[in-house]
């Protein structure tokens, strides 16, 4: 089933087509000389680098480097943080998300997050999947009905809810619950979907699930990824920036950066560990 919900005008006029090429199309998100502080504390420090277009981007570092508090400028999702001060400029399809005129809300729809525990509502199964649709007014009642079955069949749940949709999602499990987050994120059809350590949370059987549907969804959507996890990122990332204290230190494809690293201080992180790059 195709979705029937047409999407709202975004920002700007809908991207072409990708090439396949990555290293030639436009990025689909560019962020320059950003730089954020939560009230004196300076957490980035003039991070630049581009987001490619259905590709993962896999964001690695030690614990307080930054990384989550850089996936959440993407969205502007440090707006909701009280002495939050951000510099520099993310352009999404060229368009700065922080300029003045733009509706924060219409850059959430375009650019989706889940977050690393999972936070369904305590609703039912289908009103916490219809939720943004019906926010942005995304389609007529029936409309909503087969735009909640798409996106949890994207998610590989549909065959194990279909008839208990209105039961309390808070009720499943937690592998359950997280891809019930990642429907609700996909619903309202966005194009970048921000992960932070998505299956972190989860038991082992769960997480591998969650890494196929991370495979399985970058066909559609662009991901960037914040995860301790390097084996998995490795796996995963098409592209990836290891962070250290606020810096990006080192933003290569992910096979310069899991196997030949160019920076000392990256290859100390993939080699040795959380406290190796310290050293």
């Amino acid at each position: 089933m195709e979705s029937k919900i047409a999407p709202l005008h975004p920002l700007v006029a809908e991207p072409a087509e990708p090439t396949g090429v990555a290293e030639i199309e436009p990025p689909i998100l560019e962020v320059q000389h950003l730089s954020l502080s939560y009230g004196k504390h300076l957490v980035l420090k003039d991070v630049t680098l581009p987001i490619r277009r259905r590709a993962v981007t896999a964001l690695i570092g030690p614990s307080g480097c930054g990384k989550s508090s850089f996936l959440r400028c993407l969205n502007r999702m440090n707006d909701f943080v009280p002495n939050a001060q951000i510099t520099g400029k993310i352009l999404f399809h060229q368009q700065d998300i922080y300029s003045a005129k733009i509706n924060p809300i219409r850059v959430r729809r375009y650019i989706g997050m889940v977050f690393q525990r999972s936070n369904p509502f305590s609703q039912s199964i289908f009103d916490n999947v219809a939720y943004g649709l019906r926010l942005h007014r995304l389609g007529n009642k029936s409309e909503i009905a087969d735009q909640v079955e798409i996106s949890l069949n994207k998610v590989g749940l549909w065959q194990d809810v279909k008839d208990r949709l209105g039961m309390n999602a808070l009720n499943l499990s937690g592998g359950q619950q997280q891809r019930v987050c990642l429907a609700r994120a996909i619903s309202v059809n966005p194009q970048v979907l921000l992960m932070d350590e998505p299956a972190s949370a989860l038991d082992p059987g769960a997480a591998e699930k969650i890494e196929d549907l991370i495979q399985e969804l970058k066909q559609e959507y662009t991901i960037v990824q914040v995860t301790h996890n390097l084996q998995q990122a490795g796996r995963l990332s098409d592209f990836a920036g290891f962070f250290e204290e606020g810096n990006l230190i080192e933003f290569d494809t992910a096979e310069v950066i899991f196997s030949k690293p160019r920076h000392h201080l990256t290859e100390a992180y993939i080699y040795g560990g959380e406290g190796a790059s310290r050293s």
